[in-house]
């Protein structure tokens, strides 16, 4: 169940973050921890009509490091508050399951701000459907067990989430 959980999540971000580039052109190659980078995503926010009590932030494990690299440095918790999971004061979380490594295309550092109960919608198609299998490892006296969940993610409305991403340039 954590693996199937896990490669939805993933596989979300990767929906998100295309759509966010296709839909409002509102990604780029960069990320830094100066707080420049986040108060241009938090502008950008705003000007698109966001609700500032709705926004979120979401970094990978790469993001994260980079972000709190600058706080650690710095002494200023004016970016991130690391004791209060706060980035510019907005709920921030580290989601392990956004792609980090690897030659994909957001394979670097990533963070994405915004509203995502107006940005992304995930569904599900069904249950969650587990398939008991005697059959295909019979010879050695094992059952196969399969489990299935059919899911569809995809960004609703532009301008509601925007990212950037650190492409190690």
């Amino acid at each position: 169940a954590d693996a199937v959980r896990a490669f939805i999540e993933e596989k979300a971000f990767e929906a998100i973050l295309d759509g966010i580039a296709t839909n409002t052109h509102a990604i780029e190659t960069a990320l830094d921890a100066t707080g420049t980078v986040e108060l241009a995503l938090e502008a950008a926010l705003i000007s698109a009509g966001v609700n500032r009590a709705a926004i979120r932030a979401i970094a990978n494990g790469t993001a994260h490091q980079t972000l709190a690299t600058g706080v650690e440095a710095t002494g200023v918790t004016g970016v991130m508050d690391r004791a209060a999971s706060t980035l510019l004061g907005y709920p921030y979380l580290v989601g392990g399951n956004m792609q980090d490594t690897g030659s994909g295309e957001y394979s670097g550092g990533t963070l994405i701000m915004g509203d995502f109960g107006r940005g992304a919608a995930l569904g599900y198609f069904g249950g969650v459907d587990v398939v008991l299998n005697p059959y295909t490892f019979d010879v050695s006296n094992q059952v196969r067990i399969s489990i299935h969940r059919h899911f569809d993610c995809d960004v609703l409305q532009a301008g509601a989430l925007h990212a950037r991403y650190d492409d190690g340039a």
